[in-house]
């Protein structure tokens, strides 16, 4: 009886457990690439980088905004222009243009006159940051550069109802630098220009200010 017991026991094969895979940490530090992740889409692979503690890549300091010091004849021409748009205004009955007018006025002497502060720019794992303010990369898109005075620019495109884009001034970084970094996130192409930016341009050639 015992004999048969034993045999049966014998003849039993156990299920076989397959082992888990053990995903080193390591894994988890490698930068966005879809050869690493080929099942990922980019959006999961950014969630993924979200959910991990932030690392700066690349960080620089430099002004807030591009700036170049004015003359008495650029502020002479901006209050003679900006004289004769409200007198045409004014007579035209249009007396909130006017209000708008002085107010825009108001602000281009601001930025004119006052030199920038310098703040901190980084581009992370989370995102674009501007000091404390960050740029999830979700909420970006593609990326350029301009040339505006003597600052090389770093121009991001931006989801918001209000700002279609994030400007970055490059300082103690080369635009060669940047663009290895954003380049292994962002795709780097300049977009057609707007109406606005065709505008702008038009003003700068035929509107001389000094």
């Amino acid at each position: 009886m015992t004999d048969a017991r034993d045999a049966a026991e014998e003849q039993h094969v156990p299920i076989h457990q397959p082992e888990q895979e053990i995903v080193e940490d390591d894994a988890l530090e490698q930068d966005i690439n879809p050869d690493f992740y080929p099942s990922m889409t980019i959006a999961d692979q950014f969630a993924m980088l979200s959910r991990m503690p932030e690392q700066t890549i690349l960080a620089w300091k430099g002004p807030s905004r591009p700036y170049k010091e004015r003359n008495k004849q650029y502020f002479t021409t901006i209050a003679m222009i900006v004289f004769l748009l409200c007198i045409i205004l004014f007579f035209a009955g249009n007396f909130m243009s006017v209000g708008v007018v002085l107010a825009f006025a108001f602000f281009a002497y601001v930025l004119a006159s006052v030199p920038p502060e310098t703040v901190g720019y980084a581009i992370t794992t989370h995102g674009l940051r501007v000091e404390d303010k960050l740029y999830p990369w979700l909420s970006v898109g593609r990326f350029w550069f301009t040339k505006r005075f003597h600052y090389t620019l770093l121009q991001v495109e931006y989801a918001s109802r209000y700002v279609d884009r994030i400007t970055f001034v490059l300082q103690d970084v080369t635009e060669q630098d940047v663009s290895e970094v954003l380049s292994q996130f962002l795709l780097h192409e300049k977009p057609l220009p707007t109406f606005l930016d065709k505008a702008a341009t038009w003003l700068q050639k035929n509107v001389p200010l000094e």
